[in-house]
């Protein structure tokens, strides 16, 4: 049997504190232990027995806790045909949701907030699972599905998924008055233009890509050149090195890759094999990227179909603002004909724009 510290036997622990204590407890460790776990464990609560533990907060505090506590039980009856005096709350018994609750009521008692003054958005709905004492359950729960009733619900996050709305929050919402209060406006502020949120445009697509990048000092520019093709070649949207000094006056290189997010594990291990860097860095980027078509030309510059150009063109809107021919395309026509390369794309260019 675990000791007490030697220090301690005698000294601030009295070993008859217990004397009239017959009753065992023994915890099931089966999943660890933590404090948490220990108190949670012990409370096993029933309705009356959670207006019994928060009785002594003001009144107040203890109306509207104890409302959106028979919200919940109300919940909980319905779902499992019980009565309410029945129902056994077990996540939300635990002591830190019922903390939770005489928390954000403590809270609005003092910032002197009147419940019929309080309103809230609509509620988001996500999709998935959570785990609950009666087993794996689709969100929302069924007990947290009843406690929204009423309220406006709105598709959460497109990345969401799990449980959004608990029945805990959604029951101290219910505990009070959700008709909008008139509201008037106090300031305002000038955001700067655009604001400083993700920029969307029906002129360009935004999208979140992946920012790969470290430094090199010690690679061949031979190396370089072949990681560089490697991750083309595997499907990097981009590869660019960019000139840099490191500590100690060393000159180097800042090797940077933009990919697909998924495809970021890939691309690290390429650069980790066939570099010699020992740390790369990871960034989520957005990017915004003009809406483009591709257009074939004819340049007049060759026989037949050689002098053929494939052209990329960029819109803002209805206007072709950057126009890119093909470069292998009119290289090869430039040796063919012996014109220079600049004219060809010079061509390429007017025909796109006639």
């Amino acid at each position: 049997m675990p000791q007490n510290p030697p220090s301690l036997n005698g000294t601030f622990f009295n070993n008859d504190a217990s004397e009239g204590f017959d009753n065992s407890l023994h915890f099931d460790l089966f999943s660890g232990v933590a404090g948490d776990m220990l108190m949670s464990s012990l409370l096993h609560a029933t309705l009356p027995s959670v207006l019994s533990i928060i009785s002594p907060l003001p009144p107040y505090v203890y109306h509207y806790a104890a409302l959106s506590f028979l919200h919940l039980a109300h919940a909980e009856a319905k779902t499992h045909g019980v009565g309410v005096d029945e129902v056994h709350f077990h996540e939300v018994g635990a002591i830190d949701s019922i903390i939770d609750v005489c928390g954000v009521w403590c809270m609005c008692y003092l910032l002197k907030i009147d419940p019929a003054k309080i309103s809230c958005s609509a509620l988001p709905s996500s999709e998935g699972t959570v785990w609950t004492e009666h087993g794996i359950l689709p969100v929302p729960a069924p007990a947290t599905a009843r406690l929204m009733e009423g309220f406006k619900v709105v598709p959460g996050p497109k990345t969401a998924s799990g449980e959004l709305c608990t029945p805990t929050g959604v029951a101290i919402l219910r505990a009070a008055v959700w008709d909008p209060v008139s509201m008037t406006l106090d300031k305002e502020r000038t955001l700067p233009s655009p604001p400083p949120s993700k920029i969307e445009s029906p002129f360009w697509d935004t999208s979140e890509l992946l920012h790969l990048r470290c430094n090199l000092d010690d690679v061949t520019a031979e190396v370089i050149g072949h990681v560089s093709e490697v991750l083309m070649d595997s499907g990097a949207l981009d590869v660019w090195t960019t000139a840099i000094t490191m500590k100690k006056s060393r000159s180097a290189i800042e090797f940077n890759v933009l990919c697909e997010e998924v495809d970021g594990t890939r691309f690290l291990e390429i650069m980790f094999r066939n570099t010699t860097t020992l740390g790369v860095r990871c960034e989520r980027v957005e990017r915004a990227a003009l809406k483009r078509t591709f257009q074939e030309v004819d340049t007049k510059l060759g026989e037949g179909k050689s002098g053929v150009v494939s052209v990329k063109i960029g819109w803002l809107g209805e206007d072709a603002v950057t126009i890119h021919p093909e470069f292998e395309h009119c290289k090869r026509i430039s040796k063919d004909s012996g014109i220079p390369i600049k004219v060809v794309m010079d061509a390429a260019r007017t025909q796109v724009l006639r």
